[in-house]
């Protein structure tokens, strides 16, 4: 299997995102970050076990590193279950920890089974995802 940087040998990698305290250089301000958690903690083909399974920790590490980098726009994707998961409780949570550092966000299901383009050809199509995109502020 190829890594990222095979991929995309122009993008940074700045190691494990649940250690990063800066992206760039100090005090850099980041204008997007986007971030995709595993989904088989939320998934029909995982054990939907959401706040149980040790992979949902990555949903809150991504708040966390929200609150550490302070990008001024992010992207967090997921599968549609994420929203029913212990009747919706997963997904308030998740929200919630967006809301207290400092976002306002939104949310849509999107169907991106057509993602495969020239420019990524490794795309892996998904019928359906959840996209939430945040923006630090009231905007």
């Amino acid at each position: 299997m190829r890594s990222a940087a095979h991929h995309y040998p122009q993008t940074p990698n700045y190691g494990d995102f649940t250690e990063i305290e800066f992206i760039g250089e100090k005090n850099e301000t980041i204008d997007v970050l986007f971030a995709g958690t595993l989904s088989q903690s939320f998934s029909i083909a995982g054990n939907r076990d959401g706040l149980d399974d040790d992979r949902r920790k990555l949903s809150i590490e991504i708040c966390n590193l929200l609150d550490r980098v302070n990008p001024r726009w992010f992207v967090w994707e997921s599968v549609p279950i994420v929203l029913s998961v212990d009747d919706g409780k997963e997904f308030k949570h998740i929200i919630g920890k967006m809301a207290e550092s400092g976002y306002s966000v939104a949310c849509r299901i999107l169907d991106a089974q057509f993602t495969r383009t020239c420019d990524h050809p490794l795309a892996v199509p998904q019928r359906r995802r959840v996209f939430v995109v945040g923006h630090f502020g009231d905007d």
